[in-house]
């Protein structure tokens, strides 16, 4: 209570990260109009240093204006160390764009991958869970819902 999403959203992020085992390997990746990664060189493997780099990452977001989540996601999905992806946003965005070489919807371009080249590997199919803020882009045709139930997750609303 009184808390804005973007607070709660922070504080169940942190929250999660807390409650992880060491060596688990995390990496957290923000988006406004652009995405930027904790750890541009990719996941980290969770130890008392690393885990106080990802709450304060996770502590210093703001809300920057704009809905680009798509290539964060794309590297993330690429990435044989990531077998999840939590998605949380608040905004509005293009569903469909360039993905893979071609013009399509994103969660299509994502199941397609997943099905086609991450089932095929070590690591397996990628899960995406999304967390809408404020506004249900869950239900019907919202895109955090298309994306998470595309590939075997499920999408909430905070309000």
């Amino acid at each position: 209570k009184g808390k804005n999403c973007m607070d709660a959203a922070k504080e169940e992020v942190i929250r999660s990260v807390r409650g992880l085992a060491d060596g688990v390997k995390l990496q957290v990746v923000a988006f406004n109009h652009y995405s930027r990664s904790l750890w541009p060189s990719g996941p980290k493997e969770l130890d008392p240093a690393t885990r106080q780099q990802a709450i304060q990452f996770v502590t210093s977001l703001r809300a920057g204006g704009g809905t680009n989540p798509w290539a964060g996601l794309w590297n993330s999905m690429q990435s044989q160390d990531v077998t999840q992806i939590i998605l949380i946003s608040d905004g509005y965005t293009s569903s469909s764009g360039s993905c893979n070489g071609r013009y399509q919807r994103y969660a299509d371009c994502f199941a397609d991958y997943n099905k086609n080249v991450r089932s095929n590997t070590a690591a397996g199919t990628v899960k995406i869970d999304s967390i809408s803020l404020g506004r249900d882009f869950c239900s019907g045709s919202g895109w955090m819902g298309d994306v998470a139930t595309k590939n075997n997750g499920k999408c909430s609303v905070i309000r």
